[in-house]
């Protein structure tokens, strides 16, 4: 058996309640079931994103919108709508959208290091750092995090101990040649700082 939430007992209660033989009574509003509202927005989502994978942006920029506003604290809605501000260049969309996915979904590093993301497509690394660094205190082993972290040092130049362990972390679960050679040029710069 499910609770009813607290606000639909409110609503409930004030609707029953006898007015002392008066017929006229305004009726009690109507409370709208969370979890209609919240499957309707995820069946809008999902909508939204067939029209992204056949090329209609607009269409699905327009769908997690109608999401939105059917359920707010629905996060993929909001990520996916700051992913596609983002590569359209909406930088203050981008950012915003992904700030509310943050908030909505605490544990997951995604957000974080998308909001990473949108400073760094900027060029400003240093707020591009603090970023991917809240994103890795959700999940210390998020691969795109590290990656982008360490990288954000290499463009501020800026490399110490914590440099060094998100290096060493991310050589453990790195597997694209690519980036492990520049994983390990940056563990060579980074000892060389250290041990100067």
């Amino acid at each position: 058996m499910k609770l009813l939430p607290f606000a639909f007992l409110i609503a409930l209660a004030a609707a029953t309640v006898g007015t002392g033989g008066c017929t006229n009574r305004p009726e009690a509003p109507t409370m709208e079931d969370p979890i209609v509202a919240r499957e309707d927005a995820q069946r809008i989502t999902a909508d939204a994103i067939d029209l992204d994978k056949r090329g209609d942006i607009d269409g699905a920029i327009a769908g997690y919108q109608r999401a939105i506003e059917r359920y707010r604290d629905l996060p993929q809605p909001w990520y996916n709508i700051g992913v596609l501000y983002f590569e359209r260049n909406m930088a203050l969309e981008a950012a915003s959208a992904f700030r509310t996915a943050a908030e909505l979904m605490p544990k997951d590093p995604r957000p974080m290091k998308a909001l990473g993301d949108v400073w760094a497509k900027q060029a400003y690394y240093d707020e591009a750092s603090k970023y991917y660094l809240l994103a890795l205190e959700r999940d210390e082993t998020d691969l795109p995090s590290l990656r982008q972290s360490i990288l954000a040092d290499h463009f501020r130049d800026k490399r110490g101990e914590g440099t060094a362990e998100r290096i060493r972390r991310a050589l453990m679960l790195e597997s694209d040649p690519k980036w492990r050679e520049f994983l390990l040029r940056q563990k060579q710069l980074t000892e060389r700082t250290l041990n100067k």
